[in-house]
């Protein structure tokens, strides 16, 4: 899955970064980047959604796809529409993303979009990651 917000370049160090795997399994392969604070929620506060210590390597199966247990994800929401998809229902993805949009603009209130047991974990390895990696590798810009 493509992340608009990041060049290729800065995901690529992200995943460099994490030893080119996911931070939560080990997994290395199917390797995405997480914002681990919401992108919504960035753009909302402080417009800087490529912040590096921001940014953590999870493989789809822990990121946003678990064909098996929807709840194990980081975005259980998006694993829900991802396998309705898989059924039939073509407009499942998108309904997941307006009711992300609604949530932010406090349109409505419910289930949470990421599953937050992993924040903490998170953040943490992303600042002392970042730090350690960033000596030696800048951060690309572009």
């Amino acid at each position: 899955m493509a992340d608009r917000l990041l060049t290729r370049n800065q995901r690529l160090w992200v995943i460099a970064r994490d030893g080119n795997k996911c931070v939560i399994c080990g997994a290395n392969h199917d390797l995405q980047v997480h914002h681990i604070v919401s992108h919504r929620v960035i753009n909302f506060v402080v417009t800087t959604p490529e912040n590096p210590v921001l940014l953590a390597t999870l493989c789809e199966r822990c990121h946003s796809f678990n064909p098996d247990n929807d709840a194990a994800c980081v975005h259980p929401d998006m694993s829900w529409a991802r396998n309705q998809y898989r059924k039939g229902d073509h407009s499942a993805i998108q309904r997941v993303f307006d009711r992300r949009n609604k949530k932010m603009r406090r349109e409505v209130v419910d289930k949470p979009i990421w599953n937050h047991q992993y924040d903490a974990y998170l953040l943490q390895h992303a600042l002392y990651a970042t730090l350690d990696y960033v000596k030696d590798h800048p951060w690309p810009t572009k």
